[in-house]
């Protein structure tokens, strides 16, 4: 299956996610589109690199794949990152894009 948004792409068995991060949310959970791009709230600050680990580490419970697996490969002090995920779960992945489409 061919999966082609302007928020997610697949670069061979490479899942790539434009992400719009927001910050010091009251909970991690994926939020629909912002722009174009998946929007992710996490609690964790931008500080320190703290919201990229926690957007990492989310990422990668989510579509139940390990966090090495998981690389922000754009934006590491924006809140619009792109994101890079190998060996994600079929069905967790068809499952959060899905419904971040609709």
């Amino acid at each position: 299956m061919s999966v082609h948004s302007s928020a997610y792409f697949w670069n061979g068995e490479t899942l790539v996610l434009h992400i719009f991060l927001q910050p010091r949310a009251s909970q991690n959970e994926w939020a629909g589109q912002h722009n174009g791009r998946i929007r992710l709230r996490v609690t964790a600050a931008p500080v320190d690199n703290q919201a990229n680990r926690e957007c990492v580490k989310f990422i990668s419970k989510s579509l139940k794949t390990a966090k090495t697996n998981v690389k922000v490969v754009q934006g590491q002090t924006s809140r619009f990152k792109t994101v890079e995920i190998l060996k994600s779960d079929p069905k967790s992945w068809k499952k959060i894009l899905e419904g971040v489409d609709n």
